[in-house]
């Protein structure tokens, strides 16, 4: 088994097929079915069962899949560590964050990191949940996470970066209709816009309606993102957000007041506790240097 082996079989997994994959390598499509074959013979099972246009893990293929992933990665660190003596910081790196976390504070440490490693290629995936995120960086699909602080993980190193106030957003209307703090229980009587259960703002609002005994009336649900501040604004509803994607809704005509009490959650970075590379250090390292609060790391093995 070899590297390119490797690489081709994570392909065909991650493009969803043998066509896909070929294209996005750039590589004829039979070498790589050939070479996908002589690793099952290799390994003595067959990893893909063909289905349609698209191709399915067997067991053992699943089993393959998140040690493929750290070969390469490990493969990647043995290049980016001999760059660390060019002095020049080069590779590739994977990261992922929650959704509400890309603008900010995702993108801003990204422009200063490219700033500094302009030879960098970034990569940034995007999760469902926080679950999805952590096994992201658990099977090695992304090096580092950006997301909500969360209890200890075995294997993972947390660093605790710095705390977002959740503030409500209301559709436009009249400012003094409204107090300047809005009291939590009035709140969940809102036609609220919610993401599915299961994702970091919704399960947010669910704990401290429970915490208070309140069920808030949930009017749309909806895992687009994107159209959740339209909605407000077209006066679908009202809702959470962190305290800068709720300032953006308020320059563009929404009602933002922070809650009583109010919501916090605390947001950090997860990676693997051994083994970053030194591109992934390096990221970490900015991030680490450039968090509100005190940086630290908890490791838990």
């Amino acid at each position: 088994m070899d590297w390119r082996q490797v690489e081709y079989f994570v392909a065909i997994v991650d493009h969803g097929g043998f066509t896909k994959a070929a294209d996005a390598l750039h590589v004829a499509q039979p070498s790589l079915s050939q070479s996908v074959r002589r690793l099952e013979a290799d390994l003595g099972a067959s990893l893909f069962v063909r289905h349609g246009r698209g191709v399915r893990l067997t067991a053992a293929g699943h089993s393959l899949l998140g040690p493929a992933r750290r070969l390469l990665r490990d493969a990647n660190t043995a290049r980016e560590s001999v760059s660390v003596h060019t002095g020049a910081v080069t590779g590739v790196l994977d990261l992922v964050a929650l959704p509400t976390l890309v603008a900010d504070p995702l993108v801003g440490h990204i422009g200063a990191f490219r700033s500094l490693h302009p030879r960098v290629m970034v990569r940034v995936a995007e999760p469902g949940t926080a679950r999805v995120l952590t096994e992201m960086i658990r099977d090695g699909r992304c090096e580092v996470g950006l997301t909500e602080s969360i209890e200890p993980i075995e294997g993972l190193t947390q660093v605790p970066l710095s705390r977002q106030r959740m503030l409500a957003v209301l559709p436009p209307g009249p400012e003094a209709d409204l107090p300047e703090r809005l009291d939590l229980r009035e709140f969940g009587k809102q036609a609220l816009i919610m993401t599915p259960r299961g994702t970091s703002t919704r399960d947010l609002l669910d704990h401290a309606y429970a915490a208070v005994g309140v069920s808030p009336f949930v009017a749309v649900e909806t895992g687009q993102r994107e159209a959740i501040v339209p909605l407000v604004l077209a006066g679908a509803g009202a809702t959470l957000l962190p305290e800068p994607l709720a300032r953006d809704a308020g320059l563009r005509g929404a009602r933002v007041r922070p809650l009583k009490p109010s919501l916090h959650r605390d947001v950090g970075l997860i990676h693997i506790a051994d083994g970053l590379s030194p591109v992934g250090a390096a990221f970490v390292a900015l991030v680490a240097a450039h968090g509100r609060r005190r940086p630290g790391r908890r490791v838990v093995r």
